[in-house]
């Protein structure tokens, strides 16, 4: 038996999984262990919630209870490790190669290397601001230096915009028609990253075509504490206790709000969730804009001063070495890297039909009728979504029986809100709406409750008193203005649209683990077949 269990360690690099371990207990052990002695047992190995048990520290407990396995036990294990790295100030830290994603030193895999490494750049801009100035220049994305003319960097501008530093095709900045000032330098407020709170509608696309990474910034504006941190609906007081469980919300957010003291020489560290971990990106406040009109190339907020949309694709497009690599994608990827929220993408129609409901939808979402009430309980609860129409090889504009519908194809939209109208002259019948974004700020669906429609001559007031006023003061806007935000009622959203993109956010009190693991022989019973 014990040589079974230790082949079972071995097998999986010596880090057991749970479930292996109380296959073994029970099948090969005979011991069926109650669920209480699962958690106890799980809580004892495995303190710093793995998801597995090392050998190391099972040797360590059956020692205690005279199991000897013939092995000495490890100096220091991995949790030891981890446990002293966990209790080390950022500062005593050691910041090594192996901190660095992709091998980019202002790119990193921890926050205390990017604490520590914050401190060190800071450090630099004060000791040589006579020389150099006042403001961080980031040596590892856009050009190097400040100098215009004969001395400019353009090479890193060009290669920081597109893959080979060429335009890719007919209708690109070029970057030799580019500058990358200060954001400071070309607003006429002083640059904030975000003024009065987020809102869907300062999410405004550029010359690039990542309308789905724009879509999914505007979904995470519907919640501020997403983009900067804290807890959903809580308010800051400069004299509140900082207990460990506020401590903990300062390093949530794409803009974690541990790195905005250093914001006062322009680095930011921008937080993503890539492969399963949380990097954390160093940028500075540049952004290319074209050289005549001073105008942002890329993603860029309706307010200039605001710099929460620009710097976020900055960093975005640095994690993925440049602009250009940010070119298609979907929108719940988009979340996912945003916040670390689990996607998932529904297709809405059946794909040889083109009819709503889709086989998914008949056997996971609640079918034809249950679909809404499953729409409505997901957006109630927090979760994010999107959508977008599938072209089949067509491009631009949806028509329909010859009439422009607004709704463009292969391309991403934010939904920012679902929920039900009473209609005050049949007070039984619900108007099931849905509320949507176009990145592009502008172009609207035209049919049935667009602003210019018979439906909204009609309600238009209704939804004005009941809904948009109700609203908070950043998330408002006008019916009537051809800003990119408009209204579906549901049964036209789902006949026109082909693909709903959904992040789940689960429930604060519950709690998970994510973990990495390894299919082998031991855990897995291959692909599944008829015989099966």
């Amino acid at each position: 038996m014990k040589k079974d269990l230790r082949q079972l360690f071995k097998n999986q690099q010596e880090k057991l999984s749970y479930w292996n371990l109380f296959q073994f207990i029970e099948h090969k052990l005979q011991i069926k262990l109650e669920i209480w002695e699962e958690d106890a047992l799980e809580g004892r190995l495995d303190r710093l919630g793995f998801a597995f048990i090392e050998f190391n520290e099972f040797n360590e407990f059956s020692q205690e209870y005279k199991l000897d396995w013939g092995e000495d036990l490890l100096e220091t294990d991995l949790e030891d490790i981890l446990d002293a790295k966990m209790n080390l100030s950022y500062k005593d830290y050691q910041v090594t190669k192996e901190d660095y994603f992709m091998g980019c030193p202002t790119m990193l895999n921890s926050e205390k290397a990017a604490l520590n490494v914050c401190e060190s750049l800071v450090a630099d801009v004060m000791k040589n601001k006579k020389k150099k100035g006042d403001m961080f220049i980031d040596q590892d994305f856009g050009p190097k230096t400040l100098e215009t003319g004969e001395k400019k960097d353009e090479v890193g501008q060009a290669m920081a915009m597109y893959k080979t530093g060429e335009i890719p095709r007919k209708g690109y900045q070029d970057p030799k028609k580019t500058d990358w000032p200060f954001i400071k330098d070309i607003s006429k407020k002083p640059p904030q990253f975000i003024d009065d709170g987020v809102a869907s509608d300062d999410c405004v696309q550029g010359t690039l075509g990542d309308c789905w990474f724009i879509s999914a910034m505007s979904v995470l504006a519907t919640r501020d504490e997403l983009i900067i941190g804290g807890r959903r609906g809580m308010d800051y007081d400069p004299d509140m206790i900082v207990d460990k469980e506020i401590a903990s919300l300062l390093d949530n957010g794409v803009y974690p709000p541990i790195f905005h003291r250093f914001r006062s020489v322009g680095l930011y560290v921008i937080r993503f969730f890539k492969n399963f971990n949380w990097i954390y990106v160093i940028i500075d406040q540049r952004i290319p804009v074209d050289r005549k009109t001073k105008k942002p190339v890329f993603g860029h907020c309706r307010e200039l001063h605001e710099m929460w949309v620009p710097l976020i694709e900055k960093a975005y497009a640095k994690l993925h070495g440049c602009y250009e690599n940010l070119m298609s994608g979907y929108v719940d990827e988009g979340i996912q890297e945003l916040t670390g929220m689990q996607p998932e993408k529904i297709f809405i129609r059946d794909e040889k039909s083109g009819v709503f409901p889709h086989k998914m939808i008949k056997q996971n979402y609640g079918g034809a009728d249950g679909f809404w009430d499953f729409l409505l309980k997901r957006d109630t609860e927090g979760c994010l979504l999107g959508c977008s129409i599938k072209g089949y090889g067509k491009e631009g504009q949806l028509v329909i029986d010859g009439a422009p519908t607004g709704l463009i194809l292969n391309h991403a939209y934010g939904i920012n809100d679902i929920f039900e109208l009473t209609d005050p002259w049949n007070v039984s019948k619900k108007i099931r709406l849905l509320r949507l974004r176009n990145p592009w700020g502008h172009s609207e669906w035209l049919g049935a409750w667009s602003g210019d429609s018979t439906e909204m001559k009609k309600f238009g007031p209704i939804i004005q008193k009941t809904y948009i006023d109700k609203l908070p003061p950043d998330e408002q806007f006008e019916l009537d203005a051809d800003d990119g935000t408009f209204f579906m009622i549901y049964d036209d959203w789902r006949d026109q649209f082909s693909t709903l993109f959904l992040n789940l956010d689960f429930p604060e009190d519950w709690t998970g683990v994510r973990f990495k693991s390894l299919w082998t022989k031991d855990n897995s019973g291959g692909l599944p077949n008829k015989k099966q």
